[in-house]
């Protein structure tokens, strides 16, 4: 597994990560792992993601895929 895209919130702590798997992940990097875990989300997809970019409210998550 390789990191292809990663991309970090200005307002929150979280940011997000695509792979060559096939995953994206919303990654929280404040809280530590005995308190919670440091992943939040994940999801698989068939497609490669390529690049993954978080708005800077935290609200919004834009993928690049690349099959048309």
């Amino acid at each position: 597994m390789a990191i292809t895209s990663m991309s970090v919130c200005r307002s929150r702590a979280i940011f997000a990560t695509s792979s060559d798997d096939g995953y994206i992940r919303l990654w929280n990097y404040f809280e530590t792992e005995v308190d919670e875990k440091k992943g939040i989300i994940s999801q698989y997809f068939k497609d490669m993601p390529l690049s993954v970019s978080i708005h800077p409210c935290g609200q919004f998550l834009a993928v690049a895929f690349g099959n048309w």
